[in-house]
């Protein structure tokens, strides 16, 4: 009985003159079993296939009485693991050689290689091409990772997906404690992570909208890395019963002036108990009791002044001696000051035609 061996499969050549009424059998056996695993065939592998962690594959040969197929046969195409209890290795034959390693544990990473080399490794939950380079095994090109939906990202050289990053086609979905990373805080402007419309020459909207029936949506922005126990503003809507921009807080937080900016310095101020000042915030003016607010004209801030009207238990009436702007005594109306009035340059008080202004 003469049978030679291939290299790399140790496919059976039973030599010619030889094995007189067993050829059927070598062939079967020796021959069409190994084509069959070596072009479709799986092993399946679990934790209890591995010794401390590794197990060694290893061409088997098969004759006229036996295939000779075992549990670590390397000449298998499929390699899929399952239900392991630790990150495993599996040293194969150093001799032109590709599988399928498909890892279906969503824990523990599987790493293929040849005796003496670091292989390659596929991580949990995914699948590789891996192939004999003269050397060691390594991992050509790459399958999907994660479950269906799953967006994909580079994990040790390996597809991965994640639950935290899904895509159905239409809706872009991050789960909960993920984070929208971006430059936006480069020095040149140009540079910075923005958002765009993708329509050419449109304007560009982004919007906050509640989910399902809900009818309230904000934008928040806190003080802190940690929104827990921050200070906030909020752009918000409530319902159908008010737009808001809030200063608000989180947790412990603690509540700050709202303040309105132009021209570069902090105009008008709201402070937390609800009071109104004239900013900015460093020098703030939030008046006196009885004061009201009185234009500055069109080049000037608004200031607090007296409010008009008897003073000294209503006994005194007062007014300024000096009049800034430009008024009018209408129709139907009549005035009276106590003098001596100035009015400024390129400034004037019009009296309607049968109308008396008097300065006492």
């Amino acid at each position: 009985m003469t049978i030679n061996y291939t290299t790399n499969l140790s496919l059976a050549e039973p030599v010619t003159g030889t094995e007189s009424g067993t050829w059927g059998d070598d062939v079967n056996k020796g021959l069409t079993d190994y084509l069959d695993i070596a072009i479709a065939g799986t092993l399946a592998l679990t934790s209890s296939s591995f010794t401390a962690n590794a197990l060694t594959l290893a061409n088997t040969t098969g004759n006229n009485s036996s295939n000779g197929i075992t549990t670590t046969t390397a000449q298998y195409y499929v390699l899929k693991v399952s239900s392991l209890a630790a990150n495993v290795t599996i040293t194969a034959p150093s001799s032109s050689k590709s599988y399928i390693v498909v890892n279906n544990d969503p824990t523990y990473t599987v790493t293929i290689k040849a005796s003496g080399q670091t292989g390659a490794t596929i991580p949990a939950s995914s699948k590789a091409l891996v192939v004999y380079n003269g050397t060691d095994y390594t991992q050509v090109g790459a399958s999907a990772g994660g479950s269906t939906t799953q967006i994909q990202y580079n994990n040790g050289g390996a597809l991965a997906g994640s639950s935290n990053l899904t895509f159905n086609g239409t809706t872009l979905t991050m789960g909960s404690s993920t984070v929208f990373a971006g430059d936006f805080s480069n020095a040149t402007l140009l540079s910075r992570t923005v958002f765009k419309t993708s329509t050419s020459n449109s304007s560009t909207g982004i919007y906050a909208v509640p989910n399902g029936t809900s009818t309230a949506a904000s934008w928040q922005a806190t003080n802190a890395a940690d929104p827990t126990n921050a200070s906030k503003i909020l752009i918000a809507t409530n319902g159908s019963i008010d737009v808001q921009l809030v200063s608000g807080i989180n947790g412990t937080g603690t509540y700050l002036p709202l303040s309105i900016y132009n021209g570069g310095v902090g105009t008008f101020v709201f402070g937390t108990s609800g009071q109104f000042g004239i900013g900015p915030l460093a020098s703030v003016n939030y008046g006196t009791s009885g004061q009201v607010l009185t234009s500055g004209g069109a080049s000037a801030a608004p200031t607090w002044q007296p409010a008009p009207g008897p003073a000294a238990s209503g006994a005194i009436y007062t007014n300024t001696t000096t009049i800034s702007t430009n008024y009018t005594i209408t129709s139907g109306n009549n005035g009276f000051s106590v003098g001596p009035i100035t009015i400024s340059s390129g400034y004037a008080v019009t009296v309607a035609s049968g109308q008396r202004w008097v300065v006492l």
